[in-house]
């Protein structure tokens, strides 16, 4: 059995291995692969299992999320340009949280790949450890926590599948059941079973094994779990190859990468902007859409004449997208007609907001811009900014748009941020700023149509197009110059499947998506 490729390293970042990125591809081309991924073990945030659990669990030890970002992520994309001769892949090893898509999702888009491993798990709202001792009924959550995680599409192979034998000293039936059923959920969701180098004399565990034999549709592939760059390609990878000789177990010299599989990805539009009891724009409507779980939430940037950056969709003081009352109008003296770019935040912050639909009727404040930033940063939710014709923000004139960055800088969310506008300079500007390819042009009704597209190549900028004059050549020609597709504004659930199907790959809407 020849060994080609290897699916399942990890590097210092994680707290208790060694070595670099750079130091396993070397390890690769020495012993003549043709392909490797690194998975490290992804950063799980505290919010997520709590501070106590966070340490118990080893998670405080590992990669933290600004890692994967300035470390992790860069050294991938350093090797992969230095070492053009073997495939690397991005990959991580990653547990599944319940009710914590967005954050997954973020991850995902910016790897080729997610390894499941279960190393914990919640059942009956206790966080478990898969290498404790664990009752039948905690093994049950184990597999339950296996089919969730493998039916949102995103993994490409479970690792040591068999962890949840580590305390079982007697196979039993009720052992075969369960495996049973991790097999055929990694069937049933084309995902690939490992036989793990690395447990130490727990696992790989033969009973195991031995049924997944029996089952011609598993897809099996040895995965080396190296901590250590002795164990890439050492005395463990070679016990595991001849593990599945010594038991008929047909190993696939590589796995295959498949394209990601995700829901349609809904984008809150200015949060929550068709839905009663909030105001879009506002923090009512912002904390609405992430209580729907989108991916992102889109909100208008604007500037007021004393340089403080908030959030506002018209230019009007008395249009009808973002409505004032009349009654804070009169009260402050201001003109019907008065343009926003003339207001200054003292005087927006008086005002107030409402909005009324289904009978009821909402108020609310002006919100900062810096407020929606941090709403989304504690919530794990992308900041979809567009930028309004304001002041300093404009086709004339970008200098405003540093203090957009700085703020998104300050917490960390540049990189979980796509910026849009109908305006193209401000996005060329964007592009020159930070090393983003995140930035997207707003086409409309006249202007979604090939020659929009071709200057989107042409700049290497995404497209946010008007729905009904989407097409499927448009988003053919996106995708074939790795540029993605976002469509705005739709309401309709019958069309969501017809733009699916279509191939866009964000869908903003006012009130889609989960409740």
């Amino acid at each position: 059995m020849k060994r080609i490729s290897n699916y399942h390293s990890h590097i210092a970042l994680c707290g208790h291995a060694e070595g670099t990125i750079e130091d396993y591809v070397k390890e690769a081309i020495r012993n003549n692969y043709e392909e490797i991924g690194i998975s490290d073990h992804a950063p799980i945030p505290v919010d997520f299992v709590g501070k106590e659990m966070h340490e118990y669990l080893w998670l405080s030890h590992m990669m933290t999320i600004d890692d994967f970002y300035n470390i992790y992520l860069k050294e991938l994309d350093y090797c992969i340009e230095k070492y053009p001769n073997i495939k690397i892949l991005k990959g991580l090893e990653i547990e599944y949280i319940e009710n914590c898509d967005n954050y997954f999702q973020t991850l995902y888009s910016k790897v080729d790949y997610f390894n499941l491993g279960v190393h914990y798990f919640t059942y009956n709202n206790k966080i478990l450890s898969s290498y404790d001792y664990l009752t039948e009924e905690e093994l049950e959550g184990y597999v339950i926590n296996i089919e969730k995680a493998l039916s949102k599409g995103w993994y490409n192979c479970l690792v040591h599948p068999d962890l949840y034998l580590y305390r079982v000293s007697e196979f039993t039936s009720y052992h075969e059941q369960l495996a049973r059923r991790i097999i055929e959920a990694c069937i049933k969701n084309n995902v690939y079973l490992e036989i793990n180098a690395n447990g130490k004399n727990k696992y790989p565990r033969k009973e195991f094994w031995q049924i997944v034999k029996q089952y011609k549709d598993a897809k099996v592939i040895i995965g080396s779990d190296a901590h250590l760059i002795k164990n890439f390609h050492g005395e463990n990878v070679f016990r595991a190859m001849n593990f599945a000789l010594e038991n008929g177990i047909n190993v696939l010299p590589k796995m295959e990468i498949r394209p990601h599989q995700h829901e349609t990805i809904f984008i809150g539009h200015r949060g929550a902007s068709g839905v009663s009891g909030v105001v879009n724009n506002a923090l009512s409507g912002f904390k609405e859409g992430i209580r729907r779980k989108y991916f992102g939430l889109e909100c208008d940037v604007r500037v007021s004449t004393d340089g403080i950056y908030y959030i506002h969709h018209d230019h009007i003081i008395t249009l009808y997208n973002n409505n004032f009352t009349t009654e804070s109008i009169e009260k402050y003296n201001i003109a019907p007609e008065t343009r926003l770019n003339d207001l200054s935040w003292e005087q927006l912050k008086q005002l107030d907001l409402y909005y009324t639909l289904d009978g009821v009727t909402k108020y609310d404040k002006v919100i900062l811009f810096e407020d929606y930033v941090r709403l989304c940063k504690e919530n794990y939710t992308k900041c979809i900014v567009e930028f309004k014709y304001t002041n300093g923000i404009n086709e004339e004139d970008q200098s405003k748009i540093d203090g957009v960055l700085d703020i998104l800088k300050k917490y960390d969310m540049i990189e979980d941020t796509i910026f849009i506008s109908f305006m193209k300079q401000p996005l060329l500007y964007v592009q020159k700023k930070v090393n983003c390819y995140d930035i997207a042009y707003l086409t409309g009704e006249s202007n979604t149509d090939m020659e929009s597209v071709k200057w989107c190549i042409e700049n290497k900028i995404s497209i946010d197009a008007y729905h009904p004059k989407m097409t499927k050549e448009i988003v053919d020609k996106m995708h074939e110059n790795n540029l993605t597709v976002n469509i705005w504004t739709v309401n309709d659930k019958d069309k969501v499947d017809y733009y699916k199907q279509m191939g866009v790959d964000y869908i903003t809407t006012d009130l889609l998506g989960n409740r």
